[in-house]
């Protein structure tokens, strides 16, 4: 199987190098330039630092579900093998083909489609909470279906979102995007194998689904933000910090004796 994956790794390589065609840099600066150019478009767009923490923490829902999913099903009800539990990686072939229907859609609705791939995201880990432990095949399916659409209906629309920051500086906007995105899987990973571990589907399901209510929130406070400007989320955060501490001293004086 591994020397299969490599081969194909190696006709990849050659139909991009003869088939993409040659594009000139955008910018001259040294290498290491760049690097630190990074912190600075980090630190200049508000927009892609909330897109990337969007994104890397569905791509950690996602994750929590891949990470796991084989070790469970090799335990009762499923019984299955590895290469069982691995035919169900080819429900992403439905994500691929949605892939250009879903480019469509983001023209169309842009942020708002991040709402809908992370609710599908939501309810896919919630059916999973009740169900995962069934046995129902078809179940476990359908929700890694929902899982990796979702997930691509938000990376797309972070990924629009960003990409039209500064069109100069794609290469690097989408380095941030990719790093931040990459580091959400992982944490997503180790937590859902955690969660797994001591609680199967359940803990699981519970997992990806903190995961998922987080990149809600992040999209919600996102587009906020955008619409009333810098000045609400700083109040917003003024307001939060200033309730939960207010509660959190309402609460010591209650308990004093």
């Amino acid at each position: 199987m591994f020397f299969a994956a490599a081969a194909m790794n190696v006709l990849l390589f050659m139909a991009i190098l003869i088939r993409m065609p040659v594009t000139a840099p955008s910018s001259t600066l040294p290498y290491l330039d760049l690097m630190k150019s990074m912190w600075k478009l980090v630190r200049d767009h508000p927009t892609l630092r909330r897109s990337s923490v969007s994104g890397g923490l569905i791509f950690g829902a996602l994750n929590v579900f891949w990470g796991s999913m084989a070790s469970l099903l090799a335990l009762e009800p499923y019984h299955y093998s590895s290469g069982q539990a691995g035919l169900f990686g080819l429900s992403a072939i439905v994500g691929i083909v949605a892939a250009s229907w879903l480019g469509r859609l983001t023209q169309h609705y842009g942020i708002k489609l991040s709402y809908l791939g992370t609710g599908a995201v939501l309810l896919a880990f919630i059916a999973l909470y009740f169900g995962g432990a069934a046995g129902f095949w078809w179940l476990i399916l359908a929700c890694a279906t929902a899982l990796d659409i979702g997930n691509r209906a938000n990376q797309l629309a972070n990924q629009a979102r960003i990409l039209a920051l500064a069109p100069e500086a794609v290469s690097r906007l989408n380095t941030v995007f990719m790093v931040t995105y990459f580091t959400g899987g992982a944490l997503g990973s180790a937590l859902g194998a955690s969660a797994a571990e001591y609680h199967g589907w359940p803990g699981l399901a519970a997992a990806g689904a903190l995961f998922a209510v987080c990149g809600l929130i992040s999209i919600f406070h996102s587009r906020r933000a955008e619409k009333h400007g810098p000045r609400w989320a700083i109040s917003h955060f003024v307001q939060v910090t200033a309730f939960c501490g207010e509660g959190a001293c309402s609460r010591w004086v209650a308990e004093r004796p």
